[in-house]
Parts: C-alpha cells; sequence; structure tokens
C-alpha cells in the first residue's frame, strides 16, 4: 500500500471549521451530537476522495473513502491521500474478506478481544494487486454502475 497511499494529518484551528464526520464499519456517515471532548480544535482534517481508517477496528472494516464533503474527524483517525489508484477500483476492495484478513494479520490484540491495534508500518507493506490506470478505470466503472444499480434497486423495493 505504501506505493499507494501517503499519511497526512492536517487538524482544525477553529471551533467547528468543517462538518464533524464519523468512519464506521458501515461507511462514512455524518456526526451529530456530542464528540468525546467539548471542543473539535485540532481534529483531523479529511478532504473529499481521500482515505481514513480506524487503526483500533480496521479488522472489522472501519475503513472509507471520504465522499461527502470536506469535514473534520476525530484525532484518533489515520487520514491519508490515495496516488496512482482509481477510486472505484479501491473502494470495493477494501472491505473484502481477504483485506479484513490482512488487517487483522498486522493488528496486535489489544485490552479485550474486539480491539486490536493496527502495526502501521506492517498495514503500509500490505500488497495491493493494481493493473495499470486503464484497467483500473474500466473495473472502477463496472464496479460504480453496479453500486447505482444496486442502489437503484433499494430504493425501488422501499
Amino acid at each position: 500500500m505504501e506505493n499507494f497511499l501517503q499519511e497526512y494529518s492536517k487538524k482544525s484551528k477553529i471551533e467547528n471549521e468543517y462538518p464533524l464526520l464519523s468512519s464506521t464499519n458501515k461507511g462514512m456517515e455524518y456526526r451529530e451530537g456530542r464528540t468525546a471532548s467539548e471542543s473539535n480544535i485540532g481534529y483531523k482534517i479529511l478532504e473529499i476522495n481521500d482515505l481514513v481508517l480506524s487503526p483500533q477496528n480496521l479488522w472489522l472494516g472501519n475503513i472509507n473513502i471520504n465522499t461527502l464533503v470536506t469535514g473534520i474527524v476525530s484525532p484518533s483517525y489515520k487520514t491519508l491521500k490515495i496516488n496512482n489508484l482509481n477510486l472505484y477500483f479501491l473502494l470495493p476492495q477494501l472491505k473484502t474478506k481477504r483485506m479484513l484478513e490482512k488487517y487483522k494479520q498486522v493488528s496486535v490484540q489489544g485490552a479485550s478481544v474486539v480491539r486490536r491495534n493496527l502495526d502501521f508500518t506492517e498495514f503500509m507493506n500490505i500488497d495491493l494487486v493494481v493493473p495499470e490506470n486503464k484497467e483500473q478505470k474500466k473495473i472502477g466503472e463496472f464496479f460504480k454502475q453496479l453500486d447505482s444499480l444496486i442502489a437503484l434497486h433499494q430504493r425501488k423495493q422501499n
């Protein structure tokens, strides 16, 4: 992953500088209500199309690409720029069983069975099979269209 991801840490300097976001196992969400602290100064600024992950819960699938808005996330998250990868090619790969198992292998069990702490250096050493850009784009467009089709059918059912 080190060839495609670059960690950054840009922090908010004023209160409520951007909308508060949360990365969950189900995806990115707007966070409503209180935070763990009274202030969100010093929260990490997460830009659109950047990767965010929770080092404590990565193996459960808490890794996402922010497609909502530029926002702020808890300082406990890792924020990364994506380089030389098509977002729609990368997105479906992030939460495959194979990748979740790799995340688990590069995480150390903490105080509880559920909490595992990511060894970030080992995470960055995970190999990704990546075709050339043209092929990434084709695969990414296929997955994007598939997601749109699924969303359309889900709306029809409701």
